[in-house]
C-alpha cells in the first residue's frame, strides 16, 4: 500500500484467493447448525491450509506447530485483533542466550509509524499513561464486562503491581475506514463477517489496489528467487500457478517479502545458488535462525459472587476486553528476565469460546438431569478465564530450516521446526500459574482447570530474518534490508530482534511502513 501511494507500480504475488465473508465465513452460525457442533473446525475448515499440502515437521523435546491461512488477507482474517505497542525497554534486549542484537533503531524512531499504523487499522482504547504499553491515537474503547470489572477490583487486594486496562484492538467502536462498528458477535477469529475487524484483505490491499499502480496475483505460489548472474542482485520471482501448476517468472527492480517468519525464510533457504549455497541472503547463517514466540498458559475458573446471575448476552469481541500489563516491565523478575501480560475474559461466551477448558466447570458438579442442568446454567455468567501471554528469549537452539526428507503438496522442502523451551519460560510459566491463581482466590473465584499445561503461540512466530548493524551476526539492516542483495527486504515479523510479550501485528505494520518508505526513495533514487 505504501509503496503504491509512493508511485512504484507494485505486483504481489499471493498464494490464496479472496474470501467472501457472506460465504466463507460462518461466525453467525448456531453450533446446531454445524454438523459437529464446531468441534471439528468447522467454522474456518475453509480458511486453514490443508495440512496434507502445507505439510511441516518438528524436532525437539517441544512440539512446536505451525499453520497457514492462504487468502488474501492471511492470517489477519482470524486474528483477534491484539493491537500494542512495544514499550521502549523492548527495543533493547536484556538477556538473550548466546546469540542477538539489540534493534537498530529505538521507539522514538517508530512513533510516526505507530501512528500511521494506528490511523490505517482503527485501534480502540484508552489513554493509560503507561510506560510498559505506550498510548497511541484510538478509537472509543471497549467497555469491560462484569467478571472482568470484578477481577479489576480484586487485584487492588494483592498490589498496585498489578492494574486492569482495557484491552486495545484493530476493532471499530465507531464507523471508522469505510468499515461498520462491530455488533459484538464475539467471534472474531471466524472470521468478521462485518469487517468491523481490520485485515488487510478490507484495508490495505484494497487502498493499493485502488491507486493503479498495485496488480494482485491470486493463486501464485512462490517457488523461487533468481539472481543475477554476478549474485549481486535479485532479478526476480519463479512462481506457479496454484490451479495449474504452470510455472511463470515475473522480474523486478527490487522484491519484499511478507510471507510470515517462517515462510519468508523457507523462500530464501530454497533460494540457492552457487553464490548462495546456504540460501539467498545468508552469508551470516542467520537466515532461519532467532525462531521467537510468546508463550502462553491459562487459567479458567468462575466467580462463586455471580453463579446464579441471569444469563445475557455479553460476547463483545472475542474472549478478552480486560488486560493486566506486565508487572515486571520496570523490575524483572529474579528468575526470569523479562515478562508476560495477563489478558483477562468473562461471561457465558467463554463456555465455547475457550473449549474444553471452558465446559470442564460442569464436571464439577455431581447428578444428572434437570438439576444438573440448572446447576451448570448458573455457572454460565461467572466463567472467567485469565489467558497469561509472556516472552521468550533468543535462543540458538530455536530456528527453522529445510526437511531434507519431506516435501509439501507443490514439491517444495518442508519446513521444519526446531523450538525449545528454557529455564527461564519455565519458571515464567510457574509464575504466570502461581499470580493468576491469586488473582482469583482474591475476586473469591474457583479454578477449573488446575493442572492447566503452557505453550507457544503458533500464530505469534517471529524472528529469522533478524535486523542488527553487524552483517555477521544479522540478516537484515535497519530498514527490513538485506545485507547481502541490496535489492531484497523481508517486511513481516522476520526482522525482529527480540519478542515482547505484546502481539506483534500493530509492530509489523509499522517497521513495514518505514522499511516501504526507504524502498520507495531508495528507488527514486535510483540505487536500487
Amino acid at each position: 500500500m505504501v509503496l503504491s501511494e509512493h508511485g512504484v507500480k507494485v505486483c504481489v504475488l499471493e498464494i490464496g484467493e479472496w474470501k467472501d465473508p457472506n460465504k466463507d465465513f460462518h461466525g453467525h452460525q448456531w453450533p446446531y447448525e454445524l454438523p459437529f457442533h464446531g468441534f471439528r473446525g468447522e467454522y474456518t475448515e475453509k480458511l486453514y491450509g490443508d495440512p496434507a499440502i502445507f505439510r511441516f515437521s518438528s524436532v525437539g523435546a517441544y512440539p512446536a506447530s505451525y499453520f497457514i491461512v492462504p487468502a488474501v488477507g492471511g492470517k489477519t482474517l482470524l486474528w483477534a485483533g491484539h493491537s500494542w505497542r512495544f514499550g521502549q525497554h523492548d527495543f533493547r534486549l536484556r538477556s538473550i542466550r548466546g546469540v542477538g542484537e539489540d534493534w537498530p533503531f529505538q521507539y522514538e524512531d517508530l512513533v510516526p509509524y505507530y501512528e500511521r499504523a494506528e490511523e490505517l487499522m482503527g485501534v480502540c482504547g484508552s489513554r493509560d499513561g503507561l510506560d510498559v504499553i505506550p498510548d497511541g491515537h484510538f478509537l472509543p474503547p471497549l467497555k469491560l464486562r462484569c467478571g472482568e470489572m470484578d477481577i479489576g477490583r480484586a487485584l487492588t487486594k494483592i498490589g498496585p503491581q498489578l492494574k486492569m486496562i482495557v484491552t486495545r484492538k484493530a476493532i471499530n467502536t465507531i464507523p471508522y475506514g469505510g468499515r461498520p462498528p462491530c455488533h459484538y458477535c464475539g467471534h472474531c477469529q471466524r472470521g468478521c463477517d462485518v469487517d468491523a475487524k481490520y485485515t488487510s484483505a478490507n484495508s490495505a490491499i484494497p487502498a493499493a489496489v485502488k491507486t493503479g499502480r498495485c496488480t494482485l496475483v491470486t493463486g501464485a505460489l512462490a517457488a523461487r528467487i533468481v539472481v543475477s548472474s554476478s549474485g549481486e542482485r535479485a532479478n526476480g520471482v519463479i512462481f506457479h500457478e496454484v490451479r495449474s501448476g504452470r510455472e511463470h517468472r515475473i522480474q523486478c527492480r527490487a522484491m519484499a517479502l511478507a510471507c510470515g517468519p517462517v515462510e519468508s525464510a523457507r523462500l530464501l533457504l530454497v533460494s540457492k545458488s552457487k553464490w548462495f549455497p546456504e540460501g539467498l541472503g545468508n552469508r551470516s547463517g542467520q537466515v532461519g535462525r532467532n525462531l521467537q514466540a510468546t508463550i502462553g498458559l491459562s487459567t479458567a475458573g468462575f466467580l462463586k459472587s455471580m453463579v446464579g446471575s441471569p444469563v445475557v448476552n455479553d460476547d463483545g469481541t472475542e474472549v478478552f476486553h480486560g488486560t493486566i500489563p506486565n508487572p515486571y516491565y520496570d523490575h524483572p523478575h529474579p528468575d526470569f528476565p523479562n515478562g508476560y501480560l495477563i489478558n483477562v475474559g468473562s461471561g457465558a461466551q467463554l463456555a465455547y469460546s475457550i473449549g474444553s477448558a471452558g465446559l470442564e466447570f460442569a464436571r464439577l458438579y455431581g447428578g444428572f438431569g434437570a438439576q444438573y442442568k440448572r446447576r451448570v446454567r448458573a455457572t454460565f455468567p461467572a466463567l472467567i478465564l485469565l489467558g497469561c501471554q509472556g516472552q521468550t528469549l533468543a535462543s540458538k537452539d530455536n530456528y527453522v530450516d529445510l526437511d531434507p526428507s519431506l516435501c509439501d503438496g507443490f514439491g517444495l522442502p518442508a519446513i521444519r521446526l526446531h523450538y525449545e523451551i528454557g529455564q527461564s519460560e519455565r519458571a515464567m510459566m510457574r509464575d504466570m500459574r502461581h499470580v493468576t491463581r491469586a488473582i482469583l482466590e482474591a475476586a473469591q473465584g474457583e479454578i477449573i482447570n488446575a493442572e492447566a499445561q503452557g505453550g507457544v503461540d503458533a500464530s505469534h512466530y517471529v524472528g529469522t530474518c533478524r535486523m542488527g548493524t553487524d552483517p555477521g551476526r544479522s540478516v537484515l539492516n535497519r530498514y527490513c534490508q538485506s545485507h547481502d542483495v541490496k535489492n531484497i527486504f523481508v517486511v513481516d515479523g522476520s526482522s525482529f530482534p527480540s519478542y515482547p510479550e505484546k502481539n506483534p501485528t500493530e509492530t509489523v505494520i509499522a517497521v513495514s511502513m518505514r522499511a516501504a518508505d526507504f524502498l520507495a526513495e531508495e528507488l527514486r533514487k535510483g540505487n536500487l
